[in-house]
């Protein structure tokens, strides 16, 4: 639980024509894990040029740094759980 010094730190940024979708990902994988965190948009309007970053308590960084990077590991993309699914067999 965050106390009354605990400040919010970015914890993802992009500037990428995907970064709001990056974003919402980062975030509802932070939420759906118990982490509190917020989207922060800066000059969208001017997209791509535009910032879109996730920020979280820093108490959670570290917890949240090591829910990113295990998403982001081979296997784990839903893409990949996806053609798993499909091993080929017309019978199922």
């Amino acid at each position: 639980m965050p106390d009354a010094t605990d400040e919010f730190v970015t914890i993802f940024a992009s500037r990428s024509h995907d970064a709001e979708s990056e974003a919402e990902t980062v975030h509802g994988l932070l939420e759906s894990s118990g982490i509190e965190s917020l989207i922060v948009r800066e000059n969208v309007l001017e997209m791509p040029v535009g910032r879109v970053s996730v920020k979280v308590f820093s108490s959670y960084k570290d917890e949240a740094e090591r829910l990113i990077e295990a998403a982001q590991e081979p296997g784990n993309a839903e893409s990949e759980d996806d053609e798993s699914e499909d091993d080929g067999n017309p019978e199922g």
